[in-house]
């Protein structure tokens, strides 16, 4: 099986983060899209990003800069897109022979430590903001993070927050000297305990960003040619330990005047606030009766189940050229292996050469390779087919899943016929 999903995590740096920075760095360095390793039957090829929820110089949703730890060794070139050449990239890649930290125990490190962004941002803080500006960001070619999207990866969307959402769309609260609590006011809409987003004060709309998401949650699934979900939406926040949330004011008028409600989960280091605004969001992408939610106020948050439901995929075979070619066959295969996809001009297709010496995966791209001795041989054999692997820096890694449609997939052409998949 292989573990294959772009992941984007939009993490609060407000004041209010403060006491939940090493309940960050810990997470995201230990949970399931950092510890599952590598192996013959479970290989992992994740792009992870951070994104901050305040805006930066030019705007919201710029990639943070990979972490400047000096214990660290310093970050490798990999290769954002089939056919580009290595370079250091504001994210960090995992797939075997094209990770940015070959030793899983740096690369959890890292991405550690790439999550923890202090508090010392804005006291308003925009997730809804920061995540509709990365989706800019990616769509536009003189951006650094437009390559971090691969065609036809599922994407996993993660916002960890403390306070509430202050995506203004003017950038700025009304009083910005004011305390946060008219975030919530002009954001938030309640009858009782039971809260909903508002959009009548100002904010980003959030029905907007949803619409926006389910337009890239479609393009993924055409570029896939699959009918399952390939976009999800968790949330880290202020939510019971069970995902329940209940909005009600403290005991505590000060509390009260300064957030307009009280929290929505609280532990010895600190409250976090009722995300109704994030919740929302995340609810409207739950899948599988997966949980969307988890509390900030707890000390481990296990996001592995919910991430190999989104990013398992099969092994590709190869198709019906390799008819009647059993394992161990020294007979001749006459096929042909390319990426189909597009980029800003248009349609494009990039071809997979076949691994020789000649050819360089690191500097070139990937090239491909059949091996007899592949663990999934047998079950390509099966259907008349064999395995096939791209292979980046002389490791392997297996490619994107397999697509009944030509667009935006990997795809195997023959001579002989029409592309088939085991």
């Amino acid at each position: 099986m292989q573990l294959r999903v772009d992941v984007l995590v939009v993490v609060e740096d407000s004041p209010a983060m403060a006491s939940f920075q090493p309940f960050v760095a810990d997470n995201l360095a230990s949970t399931g899209f950092i510890s599952v390793g590598w192996n013959e039957r479970e290989r992992l090829d994740t792009r992870i990003a951070v994104v901050t929820t305040t805006a930066g110089p030019d705007g919201y949703g710029s990639f943070v800069a990979p972490c400047d730890d000096p214990s660290l060794p310093a970050p490798r070139p990999t290769v954002a897109q089939p056919g580009q050449p290595p370079a250091l990239h504001p994210w960090v890649d995992t797939t075997r022979g094209n990770a940015t930290y070959p030793s899983e125990d740096d690369r959890a490190r890292a991405i550690g430590c790439l999550g923890a962004r202090g508090s010392s941002g804005s006291r308003f803080p925009a997730p809804v903001a920061a995540v509709r500006g990365a989706l800019r960001r990616m769509a536009d070619p003189s951006d650094p993070a437009h390559d971090f999207r691969r065609l036809g990866a599922p994407m996993w969307i993660v916002f960890i927050a403390a306070g509430h959402d202050c995506s203004f769309v003017t950038g700025e609260p009304p009083d910005p000297d004011g305390p946060p609590a008219q975030c919530w006011t002009a954001g938030v809409t309640c009858e009782g305990e039971v809260c909903v987003p508002s959009d009548s004060g100002g904010l980003a709309s959030v029905e907007a960003t949803v619409a926006e998401l389910s337009e890239l949650e479609a393009q993924i699934q055409a570029e896939r040619g699959a009918d399952f979900p390939r976009l999800l939406v968790s949330l880290v926040g202020g939510v019971g330990s069970d995902g329940s949330m209940v909005a009600r004011p403290s005991g505590d008028d000060a509390f009260n005047a300064t957030w307009g409600i009280g929290p929505g989960c609280a532990n010895a280091v600190g409250p976090a606030l009722p995300p109704v605004r994030l919740a929302a969001i995340a609810d409207a992408f739950q899948h599988w009766d997966e949980p969307t939610r988890w509390s900030l106020c707890e000390s481990s948050w296990d996001l592995r189940r919910v991430f190999k439901r989104l990013a398992y995929i099969q092994i590709h075979c190869m198709p019906e050229c390799a008819a009647g070619a059993a394992p161990g066959s020294t007979e001749p295969l006459d096929c042909s292996v390319h990426l189909d996809g597009f980029d800003d001009r248009g349609p494009v297709t990039v071809p997979i050469p076949e691994c020789a010496d000649e050819v360089s995966p690191g500097v070139d791209g990937p090239c491909r390779e059949s091996r007899d001795d592949d663990p999934f041989a047998e079950e390509c054999a099966d259907d008349g087919t064999r395995p096939f692997r791209l292979v980046y820096s002389g490791e392997t890694s297996l490619p994107s899943g397999p697509s009944t449609r030509p667009a935006l997939a990997t795809r195997a052409a023959a001579e002989v016929g029409p592309s088939t998949w085991c």
